[in-house]
């Protein structure tokens, strides 16, 4: 006789890759599994998630292609794919390797726009820590070093300020209103286009590996503004084609 396999175990009020906290009653709920081939250093490794890691996974990157896609000086996304179990979406980077201050708020921007995309589209809140941080490294780089805020602080570069001093302050409070302005305008674009984000997440999740090129998500975006790819199904079989 076949052993039967036995549905997994996971300890009370652990958090998933989701940040989502399994309750006493779910602890031994058998979990469909999808499997994800994600690209390693040394070849192809296979992976599983589950659906709902899918569904949070696509709507992260679908939502960091159409913050960068709306953005004024960003060029496009490059890839949308998985990797080690998190989405990953790119944008090629420009020529000059900081670029300007309006450049460098859309990098914020594009590192907030996976977790408010969760929150915003599909209501749930997520661990994004490493995405949080990028932003306000970038940010204060911008307000402490770049002097992308001098005209506000009075000197361009802050590296030597000391803790609990005024100067620190000051830089602490334009950092935190830089990423609340950063945060604001992310959730407008999110608001706006959340069918579109919906859309573009369906076909991703479609996609063997979760992988959209360049040129298919461009491709992708020209279509649903040109009325020619509508929310839906029907919309999403369009752009596989």
């Amino acid at each position: 006789m076949e052993d039967q396999q036995q549905p997994p175990k996971v300890s009370v009020g652990t958090q998933t890759d989701g940040g989502i906290e399994v309750t006493e009653e779910e602890k031994t709920v058998p979990i469909e599994k999808v499997d994800v081939d994600t690209q390693t250093d040394d070849g192809t490794e296979e992976m599983e998630i589950t659906d709902d890691e899918k569904t949070i996974l696509t709507v992260k990157e679908a939502a960091r292609a159409v913050v960068a896609h709306e953005s004024v000086w960003s060029e496009p996304v490059e890839m949308a794919y998985a990797r080690n179990g998190k989405g990953e979406t790119r944008r090629r980077k420009s020529c000059e390797k900081l670029g300007g201050k309006d450049q460098q708020l859309e990098d914020v921007e594009f590192c907030l726009a996976s977790k408010l995309g969760v929150e915003l589209v599909l209501k749930r809140t997520i661990a994004s820590d490493e995405d949080i941080r990028d932003a306000t490294n970038t940010v204060e780089y911008m307000v402490k070093r770049s002097g992308a805020y001098r005209e506000e602080t009075g000197i361009r570069n802050f590296t030597l300020v000391k803790p609990g001093s005024e100067t620190q302050k000051l830089l602490d409070q334009i950092i935190k209103r830089v990423l609340s302005e950063c945060e604001k305008r992310v959730e407008n674009i999110i608001e706006i286009n959340k069918e579109k984000i919906k859309a573009l997440a369906d076909l991703l999740a479609k996609k063997h590996n979760y992988r959209l090129g360049k040129d298919e998500i461009q491709h992708f975006f020209s279509q649903y503004e040109a009325g020619q790819l509508p929310p839906g199904e029907e919309g999403e079989e369009k752009a596989m084609r």
